[in-house]
């Protein structure tokens, strides 16, 4: 999930996203804690990529979400448990718009890892079209050109986006999905209180 989105392991246990997860995740399974929507995602990738100054492609949709949603359910249907109830005809959705935390952030950080490297997700019917109509490679060229683009700015070598300001952004990532930070008094345990030492460790 966080190597997804250009968070290392050891800063996503250092900053308590994992643990941020798994307590949603237990919470959610108790009852305590509401599903997560689609339209979560939505607000969640979209407020990260306007914090970020990533261009409007980087943006996402829920007809996107849901396209994403389903190719991962070829792929791992395990982790997809639809929990709505049956229609008046008693037949269950093979996927509910409504997801548990570990799905819904396992959706999000994929969302960006595809907005990074995939030009399914980077380009709309229309780009696609007309970069097809220019020159032989145009597509090509300009997909490694967002491609770069995505990636010198997650993984903090932008001149307009630092280390500093990834943490904090990962962070609301997960406020914005519901995935609520547990309190803690440790010392320096905020990303914007520890960014400079993360920056040491990336």
């Amino acid at each position: 999930m966080f190597r997804n989105a250009g968070i290392p392991t050891q800063i996503a246990d250092s900053f308590g996203y994992t643990r941020r997860v798994v307590q949603a995740q237990t919470e959610y399974q108790k009852g305590t804690l509401p599903p997560i929507h689609e339209k979560d995602i939505v607000t969640a990738v979209n407020n990260l990529a306007n914090s970020l100054g990533l261009p409007a492609w980087a943006h996402t949709t829920q007809p996107e979400v849901r396209k994403l949603r389903v190719r991962l359910f070829l792929a791992i249907p395990q982790l997809f448990v639809s929990h709505a109830p049956p229609d008046a005809q008693g037949h269950h959705q093979l996927l509910s718009p409504d997801m548990s935390p570990l799905e819904a952030g396992y959706i999000a950080t994929t969302m960006l890892y595809m907005k990074t490297f995939s030009s399914d997700f980077q380009f709309s019917d229309k780009e696609r079209a007309q970069y097809q109509s220019q020159v032989r490679g145009a597509l090509v060229a300009e997909q490694q050109r967002r491609e770069t683009l995505m990636l010198n700015i997650i993984q903090g070598r932008s001149s307009s986006v630092s280390v500093a300001d990834l943490l904090p952004a990962a962070d609301h990532l997960f406020d914005d999905l519901g995935i609520r930070k547990q309190t803690t008094s440790a010392k320096n345990s905020t990303p914007e209180a520890s960014a400079a030492t993360a920056k040491g460790a990336l």
